[in-house]
This record gives C-alpha cells, structure tokens and sequence, in this order.
C-alpha cells in the first residue's frame, strides 16, 4: 500500500522547506561537527541535519566508545597496501581529530577517561607478534612524528601489564588511548546543534537525491520532495543506498556486553588481531565486538541483526581468553554499520554545485570524524 506524503503545515514549511541553505543527511559525529562548523562559519544561513533513525542506527551510537589511532598490528597490515607516509599521515589525521574533538565538546561529560590502551597477542598468535615487534622502534619515531607524543607503542610482558587473560604471550601498551561513552558525546553534539539554531530531526529517510543545477531535491519515503541549496551527505555505511557509485560499502560490527562481573581488576581499550576484535569494561560488565573477518562476505551489509557465527565466537574468546573459563550471561547484543572502501581514508569531495560527501571513516569515527567535519563545512562554503 503506497503512504500518502505527509502533508506540512505552514510553520513547519517556514521553519524545516523555506530558505534552507544546507541539509546535512546523517547524525552521526560527521554530519552533527559538519553543522556546528558550518553554523561557526556562517551563522545567517539555514542548516538542518536529517536522520533516517529515530534514535541511534550507525555506528555513532553504537560503537564501543575507543578514543585510538592505530594498534601496531593494524599498522603492519596497512604498510602493506600503503607506504609509511601515508600511514602515519593517517594517524596524524585520527591524533588531530580527537584533540579537536576534545577541543568542540567537554568530554569529561562524555565519560573520558585516559585509561590507556593494549595490544595483545595470545600462544597462537607468534607469527603476528614476530612481524609487529621489530616494527615497534620505527614506529614509535613515526608516531612521534605525526602526533609528537613519545613511546606511543612500548612492549611489555603479561607480568608487567598486570593482565590475567589465559593464553597471554605478549603486549604493547598505548598510554595515549582513553574510552568514552559514545552516547553521551553524540547528545552533546546534537545539543550543540541545536543550541546554535540548527535542527536535528528524525524519521526522515532519503530515498533519492538529485540536482537541478541550482537546488537539490531530497525524495523521503514519507515527507515528499524536499529543497535544499546544497547536501551533504554524512552517512557513512548507509551510503551507497543514495551513491552506489562511491567505494564505501557497509561493514557490520556485532557487539555484545555481559551482566556484571565481579572482580575485574583490569581496565583498558584492548584490541587483537589487526582491531577485528576489540574489548574494554563498562563498569564491571564486558563489551566484546568485532569478529568480522571470521565471516567477512557476510558481514559487508547494512543489515541490523546479529548472527550466530560472530555471536559465537565472541563468546568462545571471552569466555577462554578474557575470563579464563567462567562463563557469564549476555545481557545486551547489538550491531553497526562501518563505512570502508578499498582505501582507509575517508571520501570528502563535491560531486557537483550541489551535493557533497564526507563518508568512509573505516571504523575509526571517533577519532576522524571531527576533522572531517570541519573540513566538510569548509568545502561547503568554498
């Protein structure tokens, strides 16, 4: 049964259609930063954000909340497809967006905490510890380089890390990394943006977007035609339902978190194997996540649910590595959706007087997404 558009009424025309100068597709830390830059720049013009979820959705909210810039192992895997500069031009790019995201909200309201990071690798894991250690010096120089942090990756034995986890052959440290609640930082960027007059508003999917060399034109599935002067579109591993011709695909990422636990005594952002797996506390529960490339194909979707495979096998890690062999309920499951593409940088570009992009944080968002919002608003004035 075909739905009858929503038919609007004239405060709303005058407040959310008239004059608007900017609609920005996606809520996520990109399209909300990309706003609150571009309110910063021109604060006469009309900007509006659109999200097709009402709450949550991406992976803004539903990520688990690591403030990174790269564990040694997912340095070595991408030195493989791209030299020095551009890896460590990449890490500079994560380093500065954090500092700027710290810099564009209060963080300490989105539970920052500076809790340092780990790398570890497990008995089976001698191949990946042999081609990463002897990488360790090079890239602490490079890192310096990029960040001007020092002794970004240091090498410690699971005696000297203090971390029970059964297995535990090795481990590099990464005092820079911190956690946050995602949630509480996402609430604190719609806030601003709508304390500086821009409206963030849900339940508004985009179907089609098109230009007529002076306006584009939005198809929604339930509010008709709308008009902008320009879009950006911000919405990451959704992408390609509105450009399938970019190369930025979905990547799902499932997730789970325990009942609480009682007697961790270790705290951290901890990654394994390239940061396909990554873990931390939420008070005294577990969030596990990733998986992915135990079943890659199937987990390149934009699709929601979770499936038995991933599911698990983040349980079989956490029961035998992260707790030794007791067994726990799982109270919470979820899943998002990264952007990724054959390339890790993310796609900022206009595609024509009208319409512009900035997608593809391969899973690194929190660290990217500011300064691609701030380079996005600048584009658009441009």
């Amino acid at each position: 049964m075909q739905r009858t558009p929503q038919q609007w009424s004239y405060w709303e025309k005058d407040l959310f259609l008239d004059g608007i100068e900017v609609t920005v597709l996606g809520a996520g830390i990109v399209g909300l930063t990309t706003a609150i830059f571009l309110k910063r720049l021109r604060p006469d013009w009309k900007i509006q954000v659109l999200d097709q979820w009402t709450i949550g959705g991406g992976a803004t909210t539903r990520n688990a909340g690591f403030a990174c810039f790269g564990s040694p192992t997912e340095l070595v895997s991408d030195l493989t497809t791209q030299d020095e500069a551009a890896t460590f031009a990449l890490v500079k790019a994560r380093w500065d967006g954090l500092q700027l995201l710290k810099e564009t909200v209060d963080m300490q309201k989105a539970d920052y905490v500076p809790c340092g990071g780990y790398e570890l690798f497990f008995s089976e894991d001698e191949l990946a510890w042999a081609d990463t250690v002897d990488q360790i010096p090079r890239f602490n120089q490079l890192a310096h380089e990029a960040t001007g942090v020092k002794n970004a990756y240091q090498i410690k034995t699971p005696a000297e890390s203090g971390l029970p986890f059964s297995g535990l052959r090795q481990v590099v440290y990464m005092p820079h990394e911190a956690r946050i609640h995602p949630g509480k930082m996402h609430q604190l960027l719609v806030a601003q943006a709508i304390n500086m007059g821009v409206p963030v508003i849900r339940g508004v999917e985009v179907e089609h977007i098109h230009t007529d060399g002076q306006y584009a034109q939005m198809t929604t599935t339930d509010h008709g035609i709308l008009r902008t002067r320009q879009i950006v579109v911000a919405t990451n591993g959704f992408t390609r339902r509105l450009l399938p011709e970019l190369d930025v695909q979905p990547a799902r990422n499932q997730v789970l978190v325990t009942e609480p636990v009682p007697g961790l005594t270790w705290d951290g952002t901890f990654h394994y194997q390239e940061g396909y797996v990554y873990f931390r506390r939420i008070g005294d529960r577990i969030l596990l996540g990733g998986m992915r490339h135990i079943d890659k194909m199937a987990e390149m979707t934009d699709d929601l649910s979770q499936t038995t495979v991933i599911q698990e096998a983040l349980e079989h890690f956490l029961f035998k590595r992260i707790l030794s062999g007791k067994k726990v309920a799982i109270t919470d499951r979820w899943s998002g959706i990264l952007g990724v593409g054959a390339q890790k940088w993310p796609i900022l570009k206009r595609l024509d007087n009208n319409i512009i992009v900035a997608v593809r944080m391969g899973g690194m968002g929190v660290a990217l997404g500011t300064g691609l919002g701030q380079q996005a608003a600048a584009l658009t004035i441009s």
